[in-house]
């Protein structure tokens, strides 16, 4: 008998706009990863996908931060990503 896999949320889908919103799916990928729903390299290819979409060429929606909160932003991200 097949095993039920589990799912997460969908993350990412069409990038964040705000510092806030970024930080939010951070966030909910950590929480998914600490409680099992999702494998460490899924957790790890969408917080690399989220990295990838502090860049404005990646992502229209953020083109009125300024790039050091970006830098700061991807400074963080990348924290992250190491710890998982």
């Amino acid at each position: 008998m097949a095993r039920k896999a589990k799912r997460g949320k969908r993350y990412n889908r069409n990038g964040p706009d705000s510092v806030k919103g970024f930080k939010k799916a951070v966030r909910d990928v950590i929480k998914d990863y600490r409680s099992g729903k999702i494998k460490r390299s899924t957790a790890r290819n969408y917080l690399l996908r989220l990295y990838h979409m502090t860049y404005k060429k990646n992502n229209s929606k953020i083109r009125h931060l300024s790039n050091s909160t970006l830098i700061r932003l991807r400074a963080e991200i990348k924290e992250v990503m190491n710890k998982v």
